[in-house]
């Protein structure tokens, strides 16, 4: 049994079907090129979240400077301490 979507997109083939090869390419690559501006705006969307999902994760409302100071100390302060 076919799917919607084989249904569709016979249906699209068979109206494209009378467009001559120059007019198809240029489909295509319009196309392709819609495709890609969606494939570049979703992953800078999706780097952007994972960036924004670690907001407040070095200290709440600390600035970054202040909490990278406080880490750096304490790396100083136990390089004294044995941990083997």
């Amino acid at each position: 049994m076919a799917s919607i979507s084989t249904h569709t997109t016979s249906y699209y083939l068979d109206m494209l079907s009378v467009l001559s090869d120059l007019e198809k390419l240029d489909l295509i690559s319009k196309l392709s090129a819609s495709l890609a501006n969606k494939v570049t705006k979703n992953s800078k969307k999706d780097v952007l979240a994972s960036l924004k999902s670690f907001s407040g994760e070095w200290g709440g409302d600390m600035p970054v400077v202040a909490y990278a100071e406080t880490l750096r100390n304490e790396m100083t302060t136990n390089r004294d301490v044995d941990v083997w």
